[in-house]
């Protein structure tokens, strides 16, 4: 980001801001960062926003307001639907067949 900054602005923000001056990188989830940069939006010169990897199996979706959490690994069709506060896990990989449980 850039915009003339100190420090202090960063405290109790709820993320972690590097840099010093006009230019710095800030880290953590997007909800609180996004709210501290809507409050100082006139200051900002530019910005850019990167997310990569709280939800990395939907590259095309726009993951900031997805309500679930995916795994890295997992695989997501095209048009499927995910609903709040569902987890979505890599499936497990194997040229066996799983067993039934049965005579464990």
């Amino acid at each position: 980001m850039r915009g003339e900054f100190r420090q202090k602005e960063f405290a109790g923000g709820g993320f972690q801001a590097f840099g010093e001056g006009s230019f710095w990188v800030l880290i953590g989830d997007y909800a609180p960062i996004e709210k501290w940069l809507k409050a100082r939006k006139a200051r900002i010169e530019d910005s850019h926003v990167e997310i990569a990897g709280r939800n990395s199996a939907l590259p095309m979706l726009d993951i900031r307001k997805l309500e679930a959490r995916v795994e890295p690994g997992a695989f997501i069709r095209e048009g499927a639907r995910l609903g709040k506060n569902c987890v979505i896990m890599m499936a497990r990989s194997s040229t066996s067949p799983p067993r039934s449980g049965r005579g464990r």
